[in-house]
């Protein structure tokens, strides 16, 4: 192999050399490029033969889909859908419970021994309802199901054509009837009942003519209308009374539909009109409270206006108020119906046709009677008194409790003022105790009238509940129902009797009972009566602390230095001398000063405290 000079070794001026060293250059390149051009070729070529391959694999599938659907079409053809048909098979076999016939294209159908009145023989024809496939590849049938089958093509054809049916109403339903036809349930709505004088319930039994106006014999279910049987005679009825109506005239209606405005009224022929809430009644303004569905009613026509027909009820009715003020009067005693029960009350109806309240107030004289439900029921007959009636207002109260007369003027005439009583405790408060008169009637004893000491008096544990209290009667107040009871007046007035014994400026035994801030409270010996030693009368000296002076239960001597009979105030002194009464009367003692700081008299007694009269 010859072997080439490196080009750093060769002889720059040795042009053969180099020509030489170029050509073999150009050979290697273009046996390079051949190269990459047969690589180019061939990956050409195994492209299109994938692309063949993929193309050849898709019809395939293709082929392959359309043979599927093909076997598929061969398959339905030979085995048709026979479901809710009515085969006519050739019995073949019996078994113990199985009749099998062939009909059609060598189809077998099995249907149970039972459904035949009489089994077909070998070779017999026979009809059967075909249900469904069976597992084992025969049709099941069924001979029971012939006839209804029948009935529903039947039912369907006279849907499609129009014709009318005769049904039987069987039961009434809210929103409709139930109609018997052809032994098949039908359903006929209340918009589609249309013009009739009866009632939902007064149909039952009685033969209509309908309609058929949907049904779905998978379900089960026939809707008919009345309505569309007589559509046109009802449309020739619905011209002649639209044609003669008139304000004035008066038509029997029947109440067809209630709402919170009012009631529509059939008047005839199916043509209604709207009796406002306002014309409904001269009492009551509610339509559910006034009329019912079905109700026959006697309207009048007011007005028509565009094919609205407003129509009267209570102008027909003569108004109760009209007479009210000549046949009934305050105080009479009259019965009603309880209707109606509110929070303040309840409303009865009278028998004409008037409703009045009976306030809580009124239901009975024992106050723990608050509301009506407590004593009445709705729609119970109750007697009532007339308290006051105002035609004018169209407003009526009433009384129950008056009817069995007012206890309080009973207790007037029981009870005279001055007269001594022996009565249980029924409650007490803290102004005082109240003692059962009976009838419901509570008396009062203020505690200013238990004792004539104002000394402090724990009302629950001197008087139980239920205990028995003698007592006075004072004073019985019909009008204002109240009673004033004492207890204290059963005792002679001690102030009568200390007044009696002048005792302004005389000494007396006393005993310390209380001590409050300003002084203390003591016991005027053979006396209820309490007076006070003020602080400013218990030394000569200020005086820091009242125990310091006199204890509960000290008894002492006093002078009295003030009485007040009306306020029943009496001021004692430890360091008042007795003195007569005359025109120089000592200062008077503060009962309850404002302030329980020392006063001006307290700092300076020599010089500021009045001379007392011996």
């Amino acid at each position: 192999m010859t072997q080439e000079t490196p080009n750093h070794l060769q002889n720059p001026n040795d042009d053969t050399a180099n020509d030489k060293i170029v050509s073999k250059d150009e050979k290697a390149e273009t046996k390079s490029e051949k190269t990459e051009a047969k690589s180019e070729k061939t990956e050409a070529k195994n492209e299109k033969a994938s692309s063949e391959i993929e193309k050849a694999s898709s019809e395939k599938e293709i082929i392959d889909v359309k043979i599927d659907e093909k076997i598929q079409a061969d398959i339905d053809a030979e085995i048709p859908d026979h479901v809710g048909e009515i085969a006519t098979a050739k019995c073949e076999s019996i078994s113990s419970n199985r009749v099998i016939g062939r009909f059609g294209r060598d189809q077998l159908v099995s249907v149970a021994k039972g459904e035949f009145a009489q089994l077909p023989k070998i070779g017999e024809s026979f009809d059967a309802y075909i249900e469904g496939l069976m597992k084992n590849g025969m049709w099941g049938g069924s001979v029971d199901k012939i006839a209804p089958y029948r009935l529903w093509q039947c039912l369907e054809k006279g849907m499609r054509e129009e014709t009318e049916f005769s049904v039987v109403v069987v039961a009434a339903e809210p929103n409709g009837i139930v109609c018997d036809l052809h032994s098949i349930a039908a359903f006929m709505p209340t918009r589609e009942i249309g013009v009739t004088e009866s009632t939902a319930q007064e149909l039952i039994g009685k033969t209509l003519n309908a309609r058929i106006i949907k049904m779905s014999p998978q379900q089960g279910n026939i809707i008919i209308s009345h309505k569309a049987a007589i559509a046109q005679s009802l449309r020739e009825a619905r011209e002649t009374v639209l044609t003669n109506l008139k304000p004035g005239q008066e038509y029997e209606g029947i109440v067809r539909q209630i709402v919170d405005f009012g009631a529509f009224v059939d008047i005839g022929a199916g043509v209604e009109g709207l009796v406002h809430r306002s014309n409904l009644s001269w009492e009551n303004d509610d339509p559910a409270k006034c009329v019912c569905l079905g109700d026959r009613i006697k309207v009048v026509v007011l007005s028509t206006d565009k094919g609205r027909i407003a129509l009267g009820h209570k102008q027909l009715v003569k108004d109760c108020w009209a007479t009210a003020a000549e046949t009934l009067h305050v105080g009479d005693i009259v019965e009603g119906k309880v209707t109606t029960f509110t929070t303040f009350g309840a409303f009865v109806r009278l028998d004409n046709g008037i409703e009045g309240l009976v306030h809580n107030t009124e239901l009975s004289w024992d106050d723990a009677i608050r509301q009506a439900k407590q004593i009445i029921k709705l729609g119970q007959v109750v007697r009532v008194s007339i308290v006051e009636i105002d035609p004018e207002k169209r407003r009526l109260r009433l009384s129950l409790r008056r009817v069995e007369g007012d206890p309080w003027q009973k207790a007037v005439e029981a009870y005279p003022v001055g007269t001594k009583v022996t009565l249980p405790v029924a409650g007490i408060a803290d102004f005082g105790i109240f003692l059962d008169m009976g009838d419901h009637i509570r008396g009062l004893v203020h505690k200013s009238d238990i004792s004539w000491n104002d000394a402090p008096i724990d009302l629950a544990k001197r008087f139980p509940i239920g205990t028995p209290i003698d007592a006075i009667v004072l004073a019985i107040d019909a009008q204002r129902h109240r009673a004033s009871l004492g207890i204290k007046q059963l005792e002679c007035d001690p102030w009568a009797e200390f007044m009696a014994r002048a005792p302004l400026g005389k000494q007396f035994k006393a005993t310390i009972r209380r001590i409050a801030k300003f002084g203390a409270f003591a016991n005027i010996a053979d006396t209820p009566l309490d007076g006070l030693i003020h602080v400013s009368e218990l030394a000569e000296h200020r005086v820091e602390r009242i125990e310091s002076i006199v204890k509960l239960g000290d008894e002492v001597t006093v002078t009295v230095v003030q009485i007040d009979p009306q306020k029943h105030r009496i001021g004692l002194s430890l360091i008042a001398e007795p003195f007569t009464p005359t025109d120089a009367t000592p200062e008077p003692t503060p009962q309850v000063p404002t302030v329980t700081a020392p006063t001006m008299a307290d700092i300076f007694p020599d010089v500021l405290k009045p001379p007392r009269n011996v």
